[in-house]
Parts: structure tokens; sequence; C-alpha cells
């Protein structure tokens, strides 16, 4: 019979024993049978290349222990890689016999190439705890950080990793704590394993995350603000608000304005925008919300105190006007259903301008009971532009106001209130040599009625300043 190495070793040691009528305990003779399976005899080695190297660098990378291909030759990452194997096993409390203590250190047994390519990989061991470092722990760190979950790359089990673990187990894994033990790394590990679903989000941070959360508080009447993919303190603060909210339903939540993944399941999974009812007399978090989301959407609903007052009343009751619900000033679930929805309607804007080229008029109709813009308030008189620089026809709705005066650099000479049309395009009163009012130019003011303008759309003092201020930003210009 051929005996080898250790082996030899080991199975001369029991025969000595025996003869001296030493008693060999279990644990040892255990060891011995263990040996006399050659455990020890080297396999692969670096410089290797083949099939069996390939299968190991799989199994390698799939725990995290090879960033590389497996490539099936075995080069010094793989050495590096079959390092930290080694130390990992011996970490988890593996015995020594199965891991192996060869020359050079970069080879690997035939018991650990087995454990590495015909699916007997053990992720078993003991359990660690916060405190504690070392390979298993850097190697569920590596895992963590592949599915998102939050976890320091350091091998040190800090908090980020037992914040991480205690989410992985949250979301995917099922049980309680941030232990690792053999439970949660075979779940860990499993091909199956998912990513975690939200990340941790709070004041600095930006991305895709925050931009959904974003447009879910915006949704739900908690941010009146844009969503910018950047979390600053206007989606703190929305965050805040919808923390607050929850407190109000009975959740037990600090608002702290931090969305933790666990704020973000429920928000994003349970959360219901419109549980009950509101009226008037009613206050709190709810009705807040549903104010700042009526004034989003154009119906002023007062200060968004909370107040259930008569202004937000009868915003209510021009919402449901506007989208085709009872009127009763009562936000009840179909209100508060269509409020919270994306497909509601906004309110339309106060007045629309139509200018008519042809007639050199400007007409500003209102709303009708009907919601349409055919209620003839004014009629004003006009000149547009010449031939050559014609006023452009069309429909204009990024419209707005700008500061009292207007200077005209081209032309040396100045205007009155001044309203943004398109392009270089505005509606301005007559025009100036000076920003002072005694410096009338009385020939613009002839003119009107009649083409004479560079393309904008003048109008007498009075006529420009009513657009100026009636009109709010947004209002719809049709030149025709």
């Amino acid at each position: 019979m051929k005996i080898k190495g250790a082996a030899v070793v080991l199975v001369l040691l029991f025969l000595l024993a025996v003869q001296a009528g030493a008693e060999l305990g279990k644990e040892d003779a255990e060891h011995v049978l263990r040996m006399q399976a050659d455990p020890l005899q080297t396999m692969l080695d670096i410089g290797m290349r083949g099939e069996e190297v390939q299968a190991m660098q799989r199994t390698m990378k799939k725990y995290g222990f090879l960033s590389g291909n497996a490539d099936g030759i075995y080069g010094p990452a793989t050495a590096r890689a079959v390092s930290d194997v080694k130390l990992y096993l011996q970490d988890l409390g593996v015995e020594q016999a199965y891991i192996d203590d060869l020359e050079p250190e970069t080879a690997i047994s035939s018991a650990l190439l087995a454990m590495l390519t015909e699916g007997q990989w053990e992720s078993g061991g003991r359990t660690l705890k916060p405190g504690e470092s070392g390979p298993a722990v850097l190697a569920v760190q590596k895992r963590l950080r592949e599915l998102d979950y939050p976890a320091e790359t350091d091998g040190g089990f800090g908090p980020d990793t037992a914040y991480g673990i205690e989410l992985f187990r949250y979301f995917e894994a099922g049980g309680e704590g941030n232990a690792i033990d053999r439970e949660l790394r075979e779940k860990l590990f499993a091909d199956n394993a998912k990513p975690a679903r939200y990340e941790p989000l709070q004041n600095g941070a930006r991305g895709a995350g925050v931009k959904n959360l974003q447009e879910q508080l915006r949704l739900y009447g908690f941010l009146n603000g844009s969503a910018d993919g950047s979390y600053g303190p206007a989606t703190g603060n929305a965050v805040r608000l919808m923390q607050q909210c929850l407190v109000e339903r009975g959740y037990s939540i600090e608002p702290d304005g931090a969305a933790d993944p666990y704020l973000q399941e429920m928000f994003f999974e349970q959360f219901d925008p419109a549980p009950a009812a509101l009226q008037k007399g009613d206050q709190g978090a709810e009705v807040a919300r549903m104010q700042r989301r009526l004034t989003l959407y154009g119906f002023e609903a007062g200060s968004g105190d909370g107040q259930y007052g008569s202004a937000t009343a009868a915003a209510v009751q021009r919402i449901q006007k506007r989208n085709g619900l009872n009127t009763t000033g009562i936000a009840d679930v179909a209100t508060l259903t269509k409020l919270y929805s994306k497909d509601i309607k906004g309110a339309l804007k106060g007045y629309q301008l139509k200018v008519s080229i042809e007639k050199q008029k400007v007409y500003a109709y209102a709303l009708d009971d009907n919601y349409e813009y055919t209620r003839l308030v004014r009629t004003m008189t006009c000149s547009t532009g010449l031939a050559d620089t014609p006023t452009p026809k069309g429909t204009f709705k990024n419209t707005g106001p700008g500061p009292k005066w207007h200077y005209f650099k081209k032309y040396d000479c100045w205007a009155q209130y001044p309203y943004y049309i398109y392009g270089n395009i505005w509606f301005h009163s007559v025009l100036y040599s000076e920003k002072d009012e005694d410096t009338l130019l009385w020939g613009s003011v002839y003119k009107l009625g009649s083409p004479a303008s560079h393309g904008c759309v003048r109008l007498a003092v009075e006529d420009a300043k009513w657009i100026h201020s009636n009109c709010a930003a947004g209002t719809t210009v049709i030149v025709y």
C-alpha cells in the first residue's frame, strides 16, 4: 500500500502510540482517518490552467473573492483569491485539514479543490457579530455591496455592515438582528438573492432614487418644488412633512427629514393617499398636504396652514368643478383620489389674450361657467410689427411679466410694463426716450391702431399695465 507525506507521519504516530500503550481520543482517530484520505495532496498551483481552474474561479467569483474573469488561468489574481478563501475558512472555524497547509502557500489541496469545484462550498461556520473582523466579514461586505446594500468593505464588522445585514434580513432573508450566521450566508450568496429595493437617502444624496422619491412626494402633496434628483433642504422638509403625516396616522416615526429604506418601502408600497374624507373644520398634516396640492395646481387654498377653512373649501369646490366632481366643498375620497392622481386637471389661468394683427386689437378673455375662455372682458388697441419686422403668429404659453421698465438697447428707447410673449417679442407700453414718464415719444402714441413696431405689441400705458398686473405667468397668448 502506498501512503504519502503527512499521512505516513500520522499513521506512524498512531502505531507508535498503540505500541506505547497510549490511547488516542476520538478526535485524533477521526483526524488520522481524514488524513489517510489524503486531503493535503496538492492538486493545483499557480501557473496551471484548465477546466478545474475555471470552475474554481467561478465559485470564488460568485462568493466575492475573485474580481477578475474566470479564464481558467491560475495567475496572481487567482492566487490572491485562493489565499483569501483559506483565511475565510479559517475565520469560520473550518478544520485546518480541510483547508490545507501546503508549500507554496498558493497550492490547493484535493479537499479544498472539491469544495470549490464540486458544489461542496460550505458557507456555514461560526456566527459573526458586530465588532469582529476578517476575511469572512469582508466576503459578506462585498456581497452586500454587490446587491446594493450598505456595507463597509474593509473586513471590519462596523455599523454600515450591520445596517446592511439588517436591511437584507428585513427585505429578503427574514428574521431579525444583524449577526452573520449560516442561514444568512446561504441566502445572501444564493444565485436568486435579490438586490436592495431602496437605498438610504438623506441630505446631499443624488440620483434616480432621489428623483423617484421627489416625484412621489410631489404627487402626494408634500413637495411643491421640482424633481431634480438632488436631495436638498426642500426635499428634506418634504420628507419631514410626510413623516408628520404618518405620525398622525399612528406610525411611530421620528420626523427627521431622512428617507431610510423602511420609510421608502412604506411610502412607495403602502401609503394610501386618500384614506378618509376631509371637511371644513378639520386640521392637521392631512389638510396641509391637500392645501399644498391644491395650490400647486392653481386652486388657491389659503396659507397651507393645515386649517380647513372657507378658502380651502372654496378651492375644493373649484377643483371639483374643474374635474367633473360634485361641487360640495367637502374633500371626499373621490375628490382626494383625483387630487393625488397624475391625470388631475389643474386650474386654468384667469385670462387668455388674443392679438388680431388685421384689426390691431388685443382681446382679453375670462373663463365662463364651463371653464371656456369666451367672456370678453377687455379690448385694447395696439401696434404690431411692420411688414419687414412682423409680429410672429402662433400660440405662446411660456409668457409672463417683467420689471416695470424695459430698455431696448438696439433702438435706445424705453417702455413700461413689459410682458414677455416669445423670443424678443413683448407686450409693452408706448415708448419713452428715457426711463422717465416725462420723456414720452408721442409718435408711438399716435401710431396706435396701425403696424409700427419691430415685432412687439405696443399698447397704451393703461392697457400695458392691465396685462402686466392681471395676467399671471403662463397666460396663453394667441397671435393671429
